[in-house]
């Protein structure tokens, strides 16, 4: 089966290929991705000069492992051969092969070749054991840019709710769009649409505290919750920050052409409990104060009050 799948491959020869069947037929049996590391690291160290195997999955989007699968005696030196492979836009996963020989500089060209290709085989079907393993997490992750979505902030939103309350806590929530989004669409592709959504998470997220959570809602929206934020001075701050910071973001479309593409982004606030009591309210007058703040132009913050809400009643 996989040898007819992978018969295009040249420069792996028939024992290569048999080694790396065999050991896809035992992964397709694992069900955690931590029983994965045993069969792939017995078949770079049987038949390879390997002396130790490490794999690492990271999330692209917040930087951090989301595993790293490597052995008990785990005691490295420096002298590692290194693969990293793109899964999608929000995953990477990266092979590190520790070598029986005393320097790197030995290994054949052939050999780096065929670890390169059989790392990258196996890393497609280590990420479809952790999908599987994590379907039912996946289902509240935005697929695009890695970052929890809707459904997630619901689910969260019924736990914190009652909580802050009980503890007279006051929570920030910022609904962020970016300005005329359907242009890049029209203008380029979905596909340059999707990159500036992903730079722009990336931003929201490095421009929060750690504590606060950076959600993805629909198309070009965004949302941030920021727990404990006092006053509604605080939530401007944070929000005008934001509005700066995307507005001197360069999106480089065609770095050697130097083309690059510059947009800014609005946002509308509401706090809980003073002008939302409700998750309903939340989304409700983050929506309301959203919209008129998109009619009053570009780069504009817009914090949700009473009187926004009847203005908007009236047409």
């Amino acid at each position: 089966m996989y040898q007819e799948m992978f018969k295009e491959i040249k420069h792996l020869n028939t024992k290569d290929l048999t080694h790396l069947e065999k050991t896809n037929l035992k992964l397709e049996q694992i069900k955690e991705l931590n029983e994965a590391y045993l069969p792939i690291y017995e078949l770079f160290l049987k038949n390879y000069d390997i002396k130790d195997l490490s794999i690492k999955i990271q999330d692209s989007v917040r930087g951090n492992y989301i595993i790293h699968l490597k052995s008990e005696n785990y005691d490295f030196s420096k002298r590692s051969i290194k693969f990293d492979f793109t899964i999608n836009q929000s995953a990477n996963i990266t092979f590190d092969f520790y070598l029986k020989s005393l320097s790197i500089t030995r290994v054949s060209a052939e050999l780096f070749k065929t670890l390169e290709t059989l790392s990258y085989f196996l890393s497609k079907e280590l990420y479809t054991i952790y999908l599987n393993e994590n379907i039912s997490q996946l289902k509240l992750i935005d697929n695009i840019t890695g970052l929890y979505n809707r459904k997630y902030l619901t689910q969260h939103l019924e736990k914190m709710l009652p909580l802050a309350k009980r503890e007279k806590s006051t929570y920030a929530f910022l609904l962020i769009r970016i300005d005329r989004y359907k242009a890049v669409i029209d203008e380029f592709n979905y596909e340059i649409g999707e990159k500036l959504l992903i730079a722009l998470s990336k931003l929201l997220i490095k421009n929060v505290r750690n504590s606060d959570i950076v959600i993805k809602l629909e198309r070009d929206e965004f949302l941030i919750v920021l727990p404990n934020i006092h006053t509604s001075e605080n939530a401007n701050f944070v929000a005008n920050k934001l509005v700066a910071k995307f507005a001197n973001f360069e999106f480089v479309l065609k770095k050697k052409e130097n083309i690059i593409l510059k947009k800014s982004i609005c946002i509308s606030i509401t706090l809980f409990p003073e002008t939302s009591e409700t998750i309903e309210d939340i989304y409700k007058h983050l929506d309301i104060a959203l919209h008129e703040a998109n009619n009053k132009g570009r780069s504009i913050v817009l914090e949700y009050t009473n009187s926004i809400s009847s203005s908007i009643d009236l047409f």
